[in-house]
C-alpha cells in the first residue's frame, strides 16, 4: 500500500511545521519493498544464528518497527529486550539487560544507521562482554556493508544515505510518522 501523504487528513492540532514535512517528503520504499527487505534480513539471520541462542535488542525508538518485523520471522530460540540511547550518549538499560550480554551473541537492531549512534552502541556491547556484536538496520547507506553493518534490509544512496531524514516504519519527525507502513525521505531542514 502506498500512501500518499499531501492527502492525508490532519487535526487541527498538529503543528504545522509537521504538514509541511509530509506535503514534502517523497516515498523511497514502498510497504512491500520493506517487507521483502525484512524477509531477506531474517533468512540470513536464521542462517547464521540458529544455533547460536542469540540476544536481539531493540534500539528504541527507530528500531521498534524493524525489530518486530523482524521477530515474526525469526523462528528460532532467542531472547529479546529494548534500550534506549539517552541524548548524552548513555545507553538507558536495567542491570539486568547489562548483565545478560556476557559471553552472548548480540544483534543490535535499529532503524537507521546513525553513526555516532552505533559507536556508542558497539561500545556499550563491547564493555558489558558481549561473545560477539552484529548490527541490523532497516536503512543504511551502501558504504556501511563493509564497514560494520551484518544485516541491511534497504539501502539508501546520495540524499537518502546515511544520517538522512527518513520518516515512517518506527522512524519519525518530531514523533509523527513512525506508523506509516513505507519510508519517505524527508526534503528541506528540520529547522
Amino acid at each position: 500500500m502506498t500512501v500518499d501523504l499531501k492527502r492525508l487528513p490532519f487535526a487541527d492540532s498538529v503543528p504545522a511545521k509537521v504538514r509541511r514535512v509530509f506535503a514534502q517528503a517523497v516515498l523511497l520504499h514502498e510497504e512491500s519493498r520493506v517487507e521483502r527487505a525484512v524477509d531477506r534480513v531474517a533468512v540470513r539471520m536464521t542462517v547464521d544464528m540458529q544455533d547460536q541462542n542469540p540476544l536481539l535488542i531493540n534500539v528504541l525508538p527507530a528500531g521498534f518497527v524493524f525489530a518486530g518485523m523482524l521477530l515474526r520471522r525469526l523462528v528460532f530460540p532467542l531472547q529479546f529486550v529494548s534500550i534506549s540511547l539517552l541524548p548524552s550518549a548513555e545507553v538507558d538499560a536495567s542491570q539486568q539487560i547489562c548483565e545478560s550480554l556476557h559471553q552472548r551473541d548480540v544483534v543490535l537492531v535499529d532503524g537507521q544507521y546513525i553513526p555516532q549512534r552505533s559507536a556508542h552502541l558497539q561500545d556499550w556491547a563491547t564493555k558489558a562482554g558481549a561473545a560477539s556484536i552484529r548490527k541490523a538496520f532497516l536503512v543504511a547507506p551502501d558504504t556501511l556493508r563493509n564497514d560494520g553493518a551484518d544485516y541491511i534490509a534497504l539501502v539508501n544512496e546520495g540524499e537518502s544515505g546515511d544520517g538522512a531524514e527518513l520518516l515512517g516504519c518506527g522512524l519519525d519527525y518530531q514523533g509523527y510518522g513512525a506508523n506509516l507502513p513505507g519510508i519517505y525521505a524527508i526534503g528541506g531542514s528540520r529547522s
